[in-house]
């Protein structure tokens, strides 16, 4: 087991320095033209009001929000409160609609190991689907995306145990340099505990993010 968490860890640190945007981000604004660099971005905060869960992403190419675009996302997570890593990778989609109004769609599966009692093994998914809008495209240009997003975990166990999270989440990024930007995540709705895929219960959940995106040029 020592060495699947040593595994585990050194995955989450390839990630964190490969040039990883978190899922909840957009890619950054710079410019009408589409871009090929990467986006690395990295949130701290508290998820179904517990310990605090660490993020690190990257997005290797990225455009401007004002073309349509899909690139790969590769995420990597810390969940103090679950005692949880997890990396995995997905898909994000962009599509402008006009006067500064853009949708986006996000798709993340993260395998991940959990050590808060028995050490178990798993599998996080992500799916989001939000309509943003951009104030502009200099710095100080402030981007908000507000949407709804289902979240199945399920813990490889007998018996099977796991939640479904379903709510609403918004995010604020803000502009604060030309390849540097600060980002604000806000979410609620309501974990679904499920065991051997049968609900079990419900419960009200909350999340609170805060982070950094860099854009290198």
């Amino acid at each position: 087991m020592k060495r699947v968490m040593f595994v585990m860890a050194w995955l989450l640190a390839q990630a964190a320095h490969a040039q990883v945007v978190v899922p909840m981000s957009t890619p950054h604004l710079v410019d009408t033209a589409p871009r090929t660099t990467a986006v690395v971005a990295g949130t701290v905060g508290i998820e179904r009001f517990g310990l605090p869960t660490v993020t690190v992403s990257l997005a290797p190419t990225s455009s401007a929000l004002s073309t349509a675009s899909a690139g790969l996302l590769l995420v990597g997570r810390f969940d103090a409160g679950s005692r949880t890593i997890a990396v995995g990778g997905g898909g994000q989609f962009v599509q402008p609609i006009g006067a500064g109004f853009f949708g986006r769609e996000a798709i993340v599966i993260a395998p991940f190991v959990s050590a808060l009692g028995p050490v178990v093994g798993g599998v996080r998914g992500e799916a989001t689907a939000q309509l943003g809008w951009r104030s502009g495209d200099d710095v100080g240009s402030v981007d908000i995306v507000v949407g709804p997003r289902v979240t199945p975990v399920l813990a490889v166990a007998v018996p099977t145990d796991g939640r479904i999270g379903v709510d609403l989440a918004g995010a604020v990024r803000w502009r604060v340099g030309r390849e540097l930007s600060l980002t604000a995540q806000l979410a609620a709705g309501a974990d679904f505990a499920h065991r051997d895929l049968e609900l079990a219960s419900n419960v009200f959940a909350g999340e609170a993010m805060l982070g950094v995106q860099w854009a290198p040029r």
